[in-house]
């Protein structure tokens, strides 16, 4: 599990740990996807963007409309993005169906608008 964050800096620059942290499981991914080819063993994970949980989820509902809509304007689909999203992603790549990619970092993020 990457993240957005390991892919590109933020706008505020903040988080730099959580971002550097998120890095280095796409590259992790990607050698192990190196490492693991010549046995048949993909290596692949998933970038997610913004999702509903935790945190985001809880304040989401007392956010005023301008903050929900600076949130939603984030990505090209106008909302964030749902752990049902992140998991029907990880399923296809868990399925034969993806038995051919490796050391794919794949974005969840909604075309997230930097």
């Amino acid at each position: 599990m990457a993240s957005i964050s390991g892919l590109r800096g933020g706008r505020q620059g903040t988080y730099a740990h959580y971002g550097a942290a998120k890095a280095a499981v796409a590259m992790y991914t990607r050698y192990l996807a190196q490492d693991l080819g010549g046995s048949g063993i993909t290596a692949n994970c998933i970038a997610p963007g913004y999702v509903a949980t935790g945190r985001l989820a809880l304040s989401f509902g007392s956010m005023g409309d301008e903050t929900k809509q600076s949130i939603n304007a984030m990505n090209s689909l106008g909302r964030p993005a749902t752990t049902e999203d992140c998991a029907r992603v990880v399923g296809f790549l868990a399925s034969e169906a993806a038995d051919y990619l490796s050391g794919v970092v794949l974005p969840i993020d909604g075309a997230t608008v930097s």
